[in-house]
């Protein structure tokens, strides 16, 4: 038996050192954006680039949403204010994976890792009454690097992703206005009925207050259209 152990043990030491021998230094560069972001280049342009100045691998950052909200308190999906700026949630996961697929298979020589920019949060303060508003967090961000799964990207908890927002009492108070369009509706099928004389004959006059029930529909009915479907980041 213990020819039979000694020579497992040395084919386990030489398997070792094999596997050893396949680690590479290469040199790399890290946080790299290309034109589906903030970036002025396409992948595969960066790629070549990489291979011609002898870069071994690119670690390919692209910012993965960038936007920026504001509403006024309570009713802040109501009043809510957005500032996009071009992200791979906008510009399509599924197309940032395929150019990634693309410059790998185009420049094999060159290590290509996708990666991904999050806000994970961010908030206001100051005032717009005062004309002073001031945005923090949106630098302290984490770098996501390797995942390819477009549904596990969609998860990822960034500020205003809203694939991840959920439920909370903000989502009801942002809900109440909607409720303004009961009582306008109420009010237009129900009308004001004003009797007049009219010599001896009574008049039965009804009229609509649209513009009263108007306003009430139309807060509701933008209530509506701004907050659904009334989830917050959580």
């Amino acid at each position: 038996m213990r020819p039979l152990v000694f020579i497992a043990f040395a084919l386990a030491l030489v398997a070792a050192r094999v596997e050893a021998q396949e680690w590479e230094r290469l040199p790399a560069v890290v946080h790299v954006h290309s034109r589906l972001s903030t970036g002025e280049k396409s992948i595969d342009e960066l790629a070549r680039i990489a291979r011609g100045e002898g870069i071994g691998a690119l670690f390919v950052v692209e910012n993965y949403l960038l936007r920026v909200e504001y509403g006024l308190a309570p009713f802040r999906a109501l009043t809510r204010v957005a500032h996009d700026e071009p992200s791979i949630m906008s510009t399509g996961l599924e197309r940032y994976l395929g150019e990634v697929a693309r410059a790998r298979l185009g420049h094999p020589e060159v290590v290509l890792v996708p990666g991904v920019e999050v806000i994970p949060h961010q908030h206001w303060s100051g005032s717009p009454l005062a004309r002073s508003m001031l945005l923090h967090d949106t630098q302290k961000n984490l770098l996501v690097f390797g995942v390819t799964d477009p549904a596990a990207l969609r998860s990822l908890p960034a500020s205003g992703n809203p694939n991840t927002r959920g439920y909370a009492w903000q989502s009801l108070v942002d809900a109440l206005p909607a409720l303004l369009i009961v009582p306008g509706l109420a009010m237009l099928v129900a009308g004001r009925v004003r009797r007049v004389r009219v010599g001896r004959a009574i008049v039965v006059e009804r009229r609509r207050p649209w513009l009263s029930a108007g306003a009430l529909i139309v807060v509701g009915g933008a209530t509506l259209v701004r907050a659904w479907p009334f989830t917050v980041d959580t």
